[in-house]
């Protein structure tokens, strides 16, 4: 996975109410899509890790 050590061991349950279940905004700005988190979300640092990890994985094709 993608996410950080302490977060390796959660359920798929888990993940996905403290990953996807998280409060944001998609905000379209000119011709780029960004998601908002907004700056007390709990999780919102997690989210960006694993983000930025899966970023630099090399495609499968």
């Amino acid at each position: 996975l993608c996410l950080p050590d302490d977060w390796q061991s959660f359920t798929l349950e888990s993940l996905r109410h403290k990953l996807l279940l998280m409060p944001g905004e998609l905000v379209h700005t000119g011709n780029i899509h960004t998601l908002k988190f907004p700056r007390n979300s709990p999780n919102k640092d997690v989210f960006e890790f694993a983000l930025n990890k899966i970023k630099t994985l090399d495609a499968l094709i």
